[in-house]
């Protein structure tokens, strides 16, 4: 049970790490297809199609941003640290397995409290 919750612990810290670092490169992105947009319209002045050559650099950026996704998740991976609480005694003794000869399958027996007399 403590695998699965560190392996799930694990899961999460990476998923947090991807959408916020694509998160950010993702607002960058769109703001650099944006300056684009409205920048390749000179292109024409060049005697080159402006929507190929929208199409190309589109696609070199957003290659370029899947690219800076990796390189940025690997980076932060490294510096990751995970915060994990550190589990109770009680939960301790209850993660533990018990032994095979603890092990008793008969219900138990509830002791009647006898009431001392007063003296």
């Amino acid at each position: 049970a403590h695998r699965a919750r560190g392996g799930a612990l694990v899961a999460e810290a990476h998923r947090r790490l991807l959408l916020s670092v694509g998160d950010q490169l993702w607002v960058d992105y769109l703001t650099e297809m944006e300056a684009l947009r409205t920048s390749i319209g000179l292109e024409a002045y060049g005697q080159r199609d402006p929507l190929v050559q929208y199409k190309s650099r589109a696609v070199d950026m957003f290659r370029g941003l899947l690219a800076n996704i990796r390189a940025g998740v690997v980076a932060r991976i490294f510096r990751l640290q995970l915060n994990t609480p550190q589990p109770t005694r009680a939960v301790q003794a209850k993660s533990r397995p018990a032994s095979p000869a603890k092990i008793d399958d008969r219900p138990q027996k509830r002791r009647k409290r006898r009431r001392r007399r007063p003296r």
